[in-house]
């Protein structure tokens, strides 16, 4: 059963962190980036464009279900304990 909170709330920080990363990679300025940002802007301009918008929605995806594994581990973990300890 899905929990709608721990939902929102992995969805809220995978954005948040999905955002953080876009401002590092943007403000580094060496050369993996630079070319990382030549490729991402020729895909865009070419018959390819969905590509980059597609691995980064599924980067997003990836960030928020691993966010939502980990509090559902969480929650379990402290169900676990709460039934043992009565």
């Amino acid at each position: 059963m899905i929990n709608y909170r721990q939902f929102k709330v992995s969805l809220f920080l995978g954005l948040l962190i999905s955002l953080i990363k876009l401002v590092f990679i943007l403000s580094t300025q060496d050369a993996t980036t630079q070319a990382s940002l030549k490729t991402v802007s020729l895909l865009l301009h070419t018959d390819v464009w969905f590509a980059p918008l597609g691995l980064a929605f599924l980067y997003f995806l990836m960030v928020t279900s691993t966010i939502y594994l980990v509090f559902r581990v969480i929650n379990y973990s402290l169900k676990l304990f709460y039934r043992l300890s009565n």
